[in-house]
């Protein structure tokens, strides 16, 4: 019923098929038209670092957070980590879950450098941010949903 009427309607639906799915899953839901959720932290190609635009699946909403997530200035500051560490949900160590969170998003960084996204020096957190979006835009996704703060 919701995709006949999102479908009189001219209307997307969205599924939230992050994390743990059963394999079946996002091709079932691509199926029914319905698109998947991609974030641009998790997106990694088979090496570990991002995936290059061109590599992401076709049918979904591209995002670089969630509501399940701290906003992207939040993100790029380790703002989660350091309130996983106060309520004692961290399974390593702070030290060491702030060092890999700077790996991650060094990669990050150095791809949105290196595809043009951001620009040489820039180091804002806004620049930061929205050279993300501009790396999403890029992507073969069925939407983008962003976030200007």
């Amino acid at each position: 019923m919701l995709a006949l009427e999102a479908h009189r309607a001219g209307a997307l639906i969205v599924g939230e098929d992050l994390g743990v799915v059963e394999p079946w899953v996002r091709e079932y839901l691509r199926d029914r038209g319905i698109l998947g959720t991609s974030i641009a932290w998790f997106e990694k190609g088979s090496d570990g670092r991002p995936l290059p635009p061109e590599e992401w699946r076709e049918y979904c909403l591209a995002s670089v957070t969630t509501h399940d997530l701290p906003p992207s200035a939040g993100y790029l500051a380790k703002e989660h980590i350091r309130l996983q560490h106060r309520l004692g949900l961290l399974t390593e160590s702070l030290e060491t879950e702030l060092a890999q969170a700077e790996t991650d998003q060094a990669a990050m960084i150095q791809m949105l450098r290196e595809r043009g996204f951001l620009a040489e020096g820039e180091q804002s957190t806004e620049g930061i941010v929205l050279a993300l979006h501009r790396y999403l835009v890029a992507t073969r996704r069925g939407a983008v949903c962003g976030a200007t703060r």
